[in-house]
């Protein structure tokens, strides 16, 4: 389709300097001539149009790279946190065999309140990367819905500059038949 694009674009720019030139000659333009540099800018525009939605789709692969790398960079420190937890936890219980000798009572009282608090901060960790889990699924959402609609109003936008060029081109041919 882009081959074909560039041989009409190719065509009509010959044919619109041939017409500037006879127009800058003093010579009238006819009806075939004003649909020519017509069609001319219509294509300008649509090819306007299709860079902005080059644009557009770089846009949002940016913001989705964005996103997997704050993703990334969330996973990689919950991880990094959860493996601590677990070295502090596994320190914790060496230094509490250690003294269930001299202390039993008092250090089992101790560490039972030790993995109750590892116990909160582990489902607090849970609930807050469920969280994170539901902004990114909305996030990811709303992106996919500006797609959408940024694609119905590009196509929106080129069917009634398609229907535009239409009308302008059977009123240059009503115009033209008229004044024969």
């Amino acid at each position: 389709m882009e081959k074909q694009t560039n041989v009409y674009l190719e065509i009509i720019d010959r044919e619109s300097g041939k017409i500037e030139e006879r127009f800058s000659n003093g010579e009238n333009l006819s009806s075939d001539d004003l649909h020519t540099i017509a069609l001319k800018g219509q294509f300008k525009h649509i090819e306007t149009l299709e860079k902005s939605l080059e644009n557009i789709e770089t846009n949002f692969e940016e913001i989705e790279n964005h996103l997997d790398n704050r993703k990334n960079e969330i996973v990689k420190k919950f991880q990094t946190l959860e493996e601590k937890f677990e070295g502090f936890k596994a320190s914790i219980r060496e230094d509490r065999e250690k003294k269930v000798v001299e202390f039993k009572s008092e250090n089992e009282k101790r560490f039972r309140e030790i993995d109750s608090m590892f116990s909160k901060i582990e489902s607090s960790n849970d609930e807050k990367l469920k969280d994170i889990e539901i902004a990114l699924s909305r996030l990811e959402s709303k992106i996919e819905s500006g797609e959408k609609e940024i694609g119905k109003e590009i196509t929106n936008t080129v069917k009634w500059y398609i229907g535009g060029i239409g009308v302008i081109l059977v009123s240059l041919k009503l115009l033209d038949l008229l004044l024969k």
